[in-house]
């Protein structure tokens, strides 16, 4: 039998506490960013730190996007080499 997830609510920022979020996630400014929602999860009963991360940015363009995203992937990474 497999684990179960759970996690608490999901949530969604817009405008600037959207920005600012994204930015202290990716490390990056963030331009045309127009919402961020996301929802965080860990394996029920489980006395480990197994958890999972769920984000979803919509930026204005696929160029903004693909800029934060190659930052975010940098960000990650670095913080899994440490």
């Amino acid at each position: 039998m497999s684990d179960v997830m759970v996690g608490g609510d999901p949530f969604m920022v817009q405008g600037t506490e959207a920005v600012k979020h994204c930015a202290e996630e990716t490390g990056a400014s963030c331009a045309g960013l127009v919402a961020v929602g996301g929802k965080g999860m860990e394996v029920r009963g489980n006395s480990s730190d197994d958890h999972v991360e769920f984000r979803l940015y919509s930026f204005e363009t696929d160029k903004q996007a693909g800029a934060v995203m190659k930052s975010l992937a940098d960000t990650e990474r670095k913080s899994s080499a440490e």
